[in-house]
């Protein structure tokens, strides 16, 4: 399950992009998924400060200070909207999602580096659940911010089998951008409006 919001292109965007990863090569699935989850990380900074378009974008950009995964991973664990493992386990999607984009050799998750990172991801040991019925068992019990932060076990997900998935990198590398992207995806305010003077 992939965190839908009410935005239709949004919604039509992670619907073709669950049905791409299911088909996808492994290079393929690691790029997809990693970018969905630097992508979800930039809305939901975006949304975080005072937002002002024009400097955003001057921020942002490939080769501005903001501009790359890493710093925006930084960024996000200094200004304390993720914890200490949150961070961790977005360096590993980062690694990941560039050795498969960079390193043409590199032609699975079957590769040894490829599968100690994957398996270095923690938040799937909390966050991923068999579970019969149902694709997420969303739980509320304190603020948003604790689903990140770590504070409160807030909310688990996953579906029949889905931690026997764990046991296999390319799985347990896609479970832990489900969760990003249901984490970030919660975290946004409700219609998040961005000022569109700007």
């Amino acid at each position: 399950m992939w965190f839908v919001s009410g935005d239709e292109s949004v919604r039509t965007g992670i619907q073709a992009l669950e049905a791409e990863l299911a088909r996808a090569s492994d290079r393929a699935a690691a790029v997809l998924a990693g970018s969905l989850v630097e992508t979800r990380l930039t809305t939901f900074l975006r949304h975080r400060v005072n937002y002002d378009k024009k400097i955003w974008d001057k921020l942002t950009h490939s080769s501005a200070p903001l501009g790359t995964f890493s710093v925006k991973i930084d960024i996000a664990f200094l200004f304390g909207f993720i914890s200490r493992l949150a961070h961790d386990d977005l360096v590993i999607v980062k690694e990941i999602r560039n050795r498969f984009a960079h390193d043409l050799e590199l032609r699975d998750f079957g590769s040894q580096s490829i599968r100690d990172k994957c398996f270095n991801l923690r938040l799937v040991e909390t966050y991923v659940v068999d579970h019969e019925a149902v694709t997420a068992i969303i739980a509320m019990d304190g603020t948003p911010d604790s689903i990140v932060n770590d504070e409160k076990d807030t909310f688990r997900f996953g579906g029949k089998s889905a931690r026997t998935e764990l046991s296999d990198p390319r799985a347990r590398y896609i479970w832990t951008a489900k969760i990003f992207n249901l984490a970030f995806g919660l975290l946004l305010p409700p219609q998040a409006p961005l000022d569109k003077r700007s």
